[in-house]
């Protein structure tokens, strides 16, 4: 479920050299909600959770870093209650700093990667169930979030077309109507690297102009769990 308001204002948005950020939701950090029931959370607990969480958003936005390998994009999925992932797709460093017309015939037999992050939020919100069970893992110790990555290979062709087409999509930067919420699924894609970036973000369900980046986020996502899952499947 998603309870959302329609509101008329500009989105925060700023464009730094060729870098363009576009955020349209509320940011996740501090509108994400605590799982379980609060009333029942002592405030010192809800605040180490709040800043545990921000610390999980932030190693998700990060991204992975991995030898040999350049960042296409990044999509991230991030609901308010349940676990939060993300997923990336890179190339061979030498395909992708290649000039096109320069890229050798092999380079694309190479395999590309697929990252996935995942938050266990809901591992995490049970340390805080109440203060007995905080006290079960260290007294005074702050706790790290449980972050999982998974490596996948993927098709080169078939990562490269697929962000061939995200190059050709038009979207307009400003919205003028959008949503927040106060419970939902926040979506961020991130394109580029860090001279030549682009972010897009939204909250449930994406503006209508913006329709072709939430189908594209859903298809990284397919892709990448149809990968995990193939992979997982026993002989």
């Amino acid at each position: 479920m998603c309870v959302a308001a329609i509101l008329r204002q500009q989105p925060r948005g700023a464009f730094l050299g060729s870098k363009a950020i576009v955020e349209l939701a509320p940011n996740p950090l501090t509108w994400a909600g605590v799982p379980g029931n609060p009333d029942k959370m002592e405030q010192e607990q809800m605040d180490e959770f709040k800043q545990l969480q921000n610390e999980a958003m932030l190693r998700l936005r990060a991204g992975a870093n991995r030898r040999g390998f350049v960042r296409g994009v990044q999509a991230s999925v991030l609901p308010s209650f349940d676990n939060c992932r993300t997923y990336e797709l890179m190339f061979p460093a030498k395909l992708a700093k290649a000039p096109q017309s320069q890229r050798p015939a092999s380079a694309w037999n190479e395999p590309s990667l697929a990252v996935r992050t995942l938050w266990r939020r809901s591992t995490d919100a049970e340390k805080f169930s109440d203060p007995v069970v905080r006290l079960k893992h260290g007294v005074g110790m702050r706790l790290q979030p449980t972050i999982e990555d998974l490596d996948v290979n993927l098709d080169t062709e078939s990562v490269s077309a697929l962000l061939s087409r995200a190059s050709e999509l038009t979207v307009p930067p400003h919205i003028l109507n959008y949503t927040f919420g106060l419970d939902g699924t926040g979506y961020e894609l991130v394109f580029g690297q860090l001279f030549v970036q682009s972010r897009f973000q939204w909250w449930c369900q994406a503006p209508a102009p913006w329709e072709p980046l939430s189908v594209l986020l859903q298809e990284i996502e397919m892709m990448v769990e149809g990968a995990i899952q193939a992979r997982q499947k026993p002989l």
